[in-house]
């Protein structure tokens, strides 16, 4: 079986948007970005949508992530870090594909990509994250239903 990754959401200022306050991705003690930078040696300017849009998009946002609504980027898979300044996926985002199967979430496959350019996806060469589907539930249940 596979060892399960932890995941967090904390909330701290956006690098180079100090005046924005996002909830990032903690997983495994880590921010996403820091492990994103590790694997690729390159620093993107994205963040997490939750703490900073309107209300109405971050609830689509977490539909989309467990799975209870369409994908708005057209490769079918889910953006998790968007533009920090307009979170139009269409500035690009991080995205990974999105399973949820036998209790568990994976993100897998992750990689940055825009809405408009079907060829703009590039893949990052780094392993899945697997997390608890109740501990997932948990992190977006009041955004989901918001």
């Amino acid at each position: 079986m596979r060892r399960l990754n932890t995941i967090a959401l904390v909330k701290r200022a956006v690098r180079r948007h100090a005046d924005c306050i996002a909830s990032e991705y903690l997983i495994d003690g880590c921010l996403l970005q820091e492990h994103i930078e590790r694997a690729t040696r390159h620093s993107l300017d994205l963040v997490s949508p939750i703490g900073w849009t309107v209300a109405d998009y971050q609830r689509q946002y977490s539909q989309r992530l467990l799975l209870r609504s369409e994908p708005e980027l057209p490769s079918g898979r889910q953006e998790i870090l968007v533009c920090p300044e307009c979170a139009d996926v269409g500035c690009g985002c991080l995205s990974a594909e999105v399973r949820i199967t036998d209790g568990q979430v994976t993100w897998s496959s992750l990689g940055s990509e825009n809405n408009y350019d079907p060829d703009s996806l590039t893949l990052f060469a780094m392993g899945a994250f697997v997390f608890r589907l109740d501990e997932y539930k948990a992190l977006l249940r009041g955004y989901a239903e918001a």
